[in-house]
């Protein structure tokens, strides 16, 4: 198998089991489907074989367990939520300049992943300059329902959000230029 194909599906098993550990987005069927593309990319561990092969029914802490002795036996650091956000923004991001996904999907989703639901700070930093477009977006759509009303123009509210959408481009671009090294540090 291709390195990058080995390395994205370490990168999808670490997410996966990150978001799973930490009980942020937790999804089962996630963390399973990312062992079985690990096997698939030629990875191999008895721990990946036997967390590839669960069929969904097995108690949690049964999944916790295979999760990090996963990583363990593969030489991989312990799955994080952090590591998890930053895989799957780093992945979102991407898809966002290849064209394959809007601007407004990164941003709903970091909203939707850190904006706490009871008082207290966010979880992940990383995400704050998305939440913060997100905002944006959400007001100008707001914004568009009551504009004949507000008597403001749509086509000036159209261009903001085309400018929110330059901005996420311009975030992504940041954001996967500092992981390939070239960007700041």
């Amino acid at each position: 198998m291709s390195p990058d194909l080995a390395r994205a599906a370490t990168e999808e098993l670490l997410a996966a089991a990150g978001f799973w550990l930490d009980k942020v987005d937790p999804d089962r069927q996630r963390v399973v489907d990312a062992a079985v593309g690990a096997l698939v990319a030629d990875l191999d561990s008895p721990a990946l074989r036997e967390l590839a092969g669960l069929y969904g029914d097995e108690p949690s802490d049964t999944l916790d367990g295979l999760a990090r002795q996963t990583a363990q036996e593969l030489g991989l650091p312990e799955p994080t939520a952090e590591d998890a956000v930053r895989i799957d923004l780093k992945n979102r991001c991407q898809t966002v300049l290849d064209g394959t996904a809007s601007p407004r999907t990164v941003t709903a989703w970091a909203y939707d992943l850190d904006v706490p639901r009871t008082p207290g700070p966010r979880r992940f930093p990383l995400l704050d300059p998305f939440i913060k477009i997100e905002h944006t977006y959400d007001y100008l759509e707001d914004l568009r329902g009551y504009a004949d009303e507000a008597k403001v123009d749509r086509a000036h509210i159209d261009l903001d959000i085309a400018r929110l959408d330059v901005e996420v481009r311009d975030e992504a671009l940041k954001l996967l230029d500092h992981r390939s090294g070239n960007g700041p540090r």
